[in-house]
């Protein structure tokens, strides 16, 4: 944590973003929280399976030489940035407010916020990562202020808690879930986002098929409605 934040204060922004679940500030990341190296095996959705160590490249596509790693994501951000794509790489378990936070950033500045792993990544993906960021994020807080991750983060959580109490408030409506006899019995981990992507229901029907029901204090056993979905 001390150094995520000497790296914030001194504008080296290259661990922007990497464990989202811990990191209250700015939803960035906290390094060393989630991360774990293991110079092979990498959760994330860029992997390339034909990669082989005789390449230069890890099993997860990336290379194993940190410093070729984090100079192919510098070249990639400055290509993706020609033409006019603002992307920030993501690793980490995402909190309940980071799927807002991620529109917010869509919506208002046009920049992408982009999961490429879970908690298990090799050295190289980190370096990539890195240096992706590193052109990126400044070129992202150049166009839209030094403290336009702070805000989106703040507006994210005031508009999550909004939608949160209102689901709170709302009282039970035959019509959010007609008929319905699907339950879902909460996991340990889970969340309304991870339990919405599993059941490829949108999150905003689960919560609306659930009334009073606390997304922050799921319990473990704990029955959901599941919407039905038409066919």
């Amino acid at each position: 944590m001390k150094r995520f934040k000497e790296q914030m204060d001194s504008g080296h922004d290259a661990d922007i973003l990497r464990c989202m679940r811990l990191s209250p500030m700015v939803t960035l990341l906290l390094s060393g929280v989630c991360f774990c190296a293991t110079d092979g095996y990498v959760s994330h959705a860029d992997t390339k399976p034909n990669a082989t160590p005789a390449t230069g490249l890890g099993e997860d596509g990336y290379p194993t030489n940190v410093i070729k790693a984090t100079e192919q994501g510098r070249s990639e951000a400055r290509q993706d940035l020609d033409n006019g794509l603002f992307t920030v790489k993501t690793i980490g378990l995402p909190s309940p407010e980071f799927y807002t936070y991620q529109r917010l950033m869509s919506e208002r500045c046009g920049v992408s916020l982009q999961p490429v792993a879970g908690c298990l990544v090799s050295a190289g993906l980190v370096a990539y990562m890195d240096g992706y960021n590193e052109v990126s994020v400044a070129r992202v807080k150049q166009k839209f202020g030094t403290n336009v991750f702070d805000e989106m983060w703040e507006s994210a959580r005031e508009r999550y808690s909004q939608e949160i109490e209102a689901s709170l408030k709302k009282k039970p409506d035959v019509t959010d879930n007609p008929g319905a006899a699907s339950y879902y019995r909460v996991q340990i981990g889970d969340t309304f986002e991870k339990i919405a992507k599993q059941k490829k229901i949108p999150i905003r029907e689960l919560m609306n098929a659930n009334p009073g029901v606390d997304p922050r204090k799921l319990q473990i056993n704990q029955k959901l409605v599941l919407p039905k979905r038409p066919r």
